[in-house]
Formats: structure tokens, C-alpha cells, sequence
């Protein structure tokens, strides 16, 4: 469908069209969870009608082609106001349901901020508080980890990066990637070990995505504009410090051992946000991912709200 002036792909899925719609805000940004949420969270669809969608300019919405020099964040929110409404109309609702996982926290309560009137309730994973205290703090947790190992290597390699300023390295994007790369070797992104080769396979072999639309996920991950976009915009975003009153019911989902987007930061913006309902739900078996490592759990939770 066109969205803003670009083409954008959904999937919608149900047991019943008479269901609630639930809208999926996926992460990165510029990572497509489409395949990952049907194969893990496909349960959602029996209570649900299950919107799964590509952002601008990622996975299958990506244009080789008419593909974006620049993005900003208000584009992203844009498209997901844009998104809302019509899905308002063409399933004749007074409201939907947002669903988001990690940067797709951010666009969802920033939507939210700008149009509660369309949403009947919010459901963040992996979520995002202030971005600046989080890298510097899954900064901090890597080298801890790096010097407990006596790993000569990644301590060097995060020494050289030096620490975040304002959510970003001096070196740029690239000071992300290294630091990406140690907290997942110390296991700080995802809890279990094998979870990441589970989600390689997962993405890689699935129905969702031919050759063509794989390979646009592959790009769209390394996309130049949406790097930039990260490190300029997304790493210094702060909702704590802007963001405190919500006028919908707001449910946070927090992996235990999430070092990525930190949940114990998370757990302090939830605490000081004010909204009709709020509640926190814990998952002492995840990592940055909930969704996708303690599924049945997340299903029926996320099933229960009503």
C-alpha cells in the first residue's frame, strides 16, 4: 500500500476480521520481525486481527531503486498514524491496539503522544527510555564483562571506541557495531546463548520472504540513511526526560537480562509515567526479546489484556 508517498508492505492475518486490531511496531532500525512474529507469536492472530508491517524503507518496503537519502524519526510516526487510521476504517473500529518491540517503542508512544484518541492501548517490549543512559550503560555492562573474562581483544576494541557521549561514539555508527558485536558475544542482548542462530534460521527460512525480498532484508539492515538516522537521532532520543503523561492504558514487557535497551532503565521511566492504567510485566528468562524467547508466556499474556 502507499503510505506518505511510498510503498510499504502489511500482511494481515486473523481467525475472525470481528477480532480487535492489533498493529505490529517492529525493531532495529530497519529490521523486519515480520517472519520472526509469525513463526513465534502466530497465537496472537486467535484473539487478534494481526497487522505485521514493514516500515519505510525496510525488509520488503525497501526501494533499491526510489531508496530514501535521508529518514527522521517523524516520518516513521508519520506512516504509523497513517497506518492506524486506515486500518481504523477499513476494519471498521474506533481504535486499535499497538504492539511494539524495541525501536518501534520509541515511534509507538511518540504516535501515542501525538493522536491517543486512535489507540485503545500500548504494549511495549524490549522497551526504550532514555537512549543516552542505555547505550551508556550497555557500554559499561560489555567492558565489565570483557575485563571479568580477561579478554585482551574486545577490551582493547572498547577502550578504542571510548564511551558514549549522548548515546553516540566518537568514531560514529561504527563505535555501535563493535559494541554490538561484545554485548552479544557476553550474551547482554539475548539471554540463552543459542537464541541468535535460532533467529538467523528463523528469518532465513521462511515463507514470509522469497530470495528478492530476503535480499532487501539483508540491505535494508546496512542501509546508509537509517544508520545515520540511528546514531544522529535515534541514540540520543530521551522519552524520559520529555514524556511522562500517557492518556491510554500503557503495559511494559521486560526481559530480565536485557543490556541492550536497558530494562532497568526501562523499569525507571515506568515508574515515573503517569496513565488511566499502567502495568509491568517481568520475564526472567529474556534478554532484549521476550517475544521471541519466552513465547507461550508472551502470548498469553499479551492475549489477557483486554
Amino acid at each position: 500500500m502507499k503510505i506518505n508517498n511510498t510503498k510499504q508492505y502489511i500482511l494481515i492475518r486473523s481467525q475472525d476480521i470481528k477480532n480487535p486490531v492489533l498493529l505490529l511496531i517492529h525493531g532495529g532500525p530497519g529490521f523486519t520481525e515480520t517472519s520472526l512474529f509469525r513463526y513465534y507469536n502466530a497465537d496472537l492472530e486467535k484473539k487478534y486481527t494481526v497487522v505485521y508491517w514493514d516500515q519505510r524503507q525496510c525488509g520488503k518496503s525497501f526501494q533499491f531503486i526510489k531508496r530514501q537519502s535521508v529518514l527522521h524519526i517523524d516520518f516513521f510516526v508519520e506512516d504509523l498514524i497513517y497506518m492506524a487510521e486506515y486500518l481504523i476504517r477499513k476494519f471498521d473500529k474506533k481504535k486499535i491496539t499497538l504492539l511494539a518491540h524495541s525501536w518501534g517503542t520509541l515511534i509507538s508512544l511518540l504516535a501515542v503522544q501525538k493522536k491517543p484518541e486512535i489507540f485503545n492501548a500500548y504494549i511495549g517490549c524490549g522497551q526504550v527510555s532514555s537512549m543516552p543512559s542505555s547505550e551508556l550503560s550497555s557500554y559499561n555492562f560489555t567492558l565489565h564483562k570483557a575485563y571479568e573474562d580477561k579478554n585482551s581483544d574486545a577490551i582493547k576494541a572498547l577502550q578504542n571506541i571510548k564511551k558514549p557521549e549522548d548515546g553516540v561514539y566518537s568514531c560514529g555508527y561504527r563505535g555501535t557495531q563493535i559494541q554490538r558485536k561484545w554485548l552479544n558475544h557476553y550474551n547482554g542482548a539475548f539471554y540463552q546463548p543459542s537464541t541468535i542462530r535460532q533467529l538467523q534460521k528463523v528469518l532465513f527460512n521462511t515463507s514470509e520472504y522469497n530470495i528478492f525480498s530476503t535480499l532487501k532484508v539483508l540491505v535494508s539492515m546496512n542501509d546508509k540513511a537509517r544508520n545515520e538516522m540511528t546514531y544522529k537521532e535515534f541514540l540520543r532520543f530521551d522519552l524520559m526526560a520529555q514524556y511522562e503523561k500517557y492518556e491510554i492504558p500503557i503495559y511494559f514487557i521486560l526481559g530480565k537480562h536485557d543490556n541492550q535497551i536497558s530494562s532497568k532503565i526501562a523499569e525507571e521511566y515506568f515508574n515515573k509515567i503517569t496513565a488511566p492504567y499502567k502495568h509491568l510485566e517481568w520475564f526472567e528468562n529474556s534478554g532484549h526479546a521476550p517475544c521471541f524467547e519466552e513465547p507461550d508466556k508472551f502470548n498469553d499474556f499479551v492475549c489477557s489484556i483486554k
